[in-house]
């Protein structure tokens, strides 16, 4: 069961298509609320009596690292509860790469059992897309750092995001990316670019039949946007039930997009989980999408099941993002169909 902790929503980066939009909530948690939010993520683990005691705690921001003591406090206050028990934790983080240093990466390496860093491809494509705050680029000072800690993980996850501006080099984007032995790769668009249009379709239609060329028969790569494997019926949501996201000010919310939109806030850390408001937002997953109604891949797709995401992007529960659909037709058309 992950419960995914919050510790900063603060960023030393302006991404171009950062979801938290410019009005960032600007907040990190105090060790009161970790102290709280490790006693109710515990009791509430207890009582789910599931067979496989496995705790994930994923560490998300923001940028994470930006409160290392946080998270260095967090991982320790963790392990001395579930000393006394039988559970087993488990703690991973997604960061940005820009402050990793020695101290933080032996860290990452010795509590966390995967790290995922956005990377977005080329040092053009990237510094264009992930700027710091003052316009400079980031591109080189995280592959100085991820070259470090691609020493001891080597599956290390890189996480890249296109949008319709950058959707012509993805090719180039990713082909440069495994060149530099990186081995996990999860390409996504920017499903809040209102800029998609079919011609920027058939972009993408064309990059990715490019990169499933050129990656053609190496085994030991994992590019999500080529690995038909990944097809699997996904049923219905069930987040802040088998998982929720724990905000710093303490409150809980069902996934990462909805975190921190009051409209989602399914409870907090002080007086648990609102079941009755829960079970009312996961109850929209139930729902068939009226326009997805004979697509074959209904049950394949995020559309159907991640209400709470189309409530958020396109205002309505029930309207998937239309690059959401776009994608999943060309990762099957491309992937499945002719397989």
């Amino acid at each position: 069961m992950p419960a995914i902790f919050w510790v900063t929503t603060r960023c030393n980066l302006n991404c171009k298509y950062c979801y938290e939009g410019k009005n960032k909530y600007e907040k990190s948690m105090s060790k009161d609320v970790v102290d709280r939010a490790i006693e109710y993520t515990l009791d509430y683990f207890k009582d789910r009596e599931t067979d496989k005691k496995e705790l994930i705690v994923p560490i998300h921001g923001g940028e994470p690292f930006l409160e290392f003591g946080t998270i260095k406090y967090v991982v320790k206050k963790f392990r001395e509860q579930c000393d006394k028990k039988s559970t087993k934790l488990l703690f991973c983080t997604t960061t940005n790469g820009t402050l990793l240093n020695d101290e933080m990466i032996d860290f990452i390496v010795k509590e966390m059992i995967d790290v995922t860093v956005s990377i977005d491809g080329t040092k053009k494509t990237h510094d264009k897309m992930r700027p710091f705050k003052s316009g400079e680029g980031s591109h080189d000072i995280v592959l100085k750092n991820v070259y470090k800690l691609i020493k001891y993980k080597p599956n290390i996850r890189i996480r890249m995001t296109f949008d319709s501006d950058t959707v012509c080099s993805l090719f180039e984007d990713i082909k440069y990316l495994i060149d530099r032995k990186f081995k996990v790769i999860v390409p996504a668009p920017n499903l809040f670019d209102t800029n998609w249009d079919d011609k920027h379709v058939a972009i993408l239609e064309d990059q990715i039949r490019k990169i499933k060329e050129y990656a053609n028969g190496r085994k030991d790569l994992l590019i999500s946007i080529i690995d038909g494997n990944l097809y699997f019926p996904k049923g219905y949501c069930r987040g802040g039930d088998t998982s929720f996201h724990i905000y710093p000010d303490g409150k809980i919310y069902p996934c990462i997009l909805s975190a921190g939109n009051d409209e989602f806030c399914i409870g907090d850390i002080y007086n648990g989980i609102n079941e009755l408001r829960r079970d009312y937002l996961l109850g929209f997953s139930k729902i068939r999408n009226p326009d997805c109604y004979g697509c074959k891949l209904y049950n394949y797709c995020d559309g159907p099941r991640c209400k709470i995401v189309n409530k958020i992007i396109t205002g309505d529960y029930f309207s998937p993002p239309p690059m959401n659909c776009s994608l999943e037709n060309l990762q099957y058309k491309i992937n499945l169909l002719n397989k």
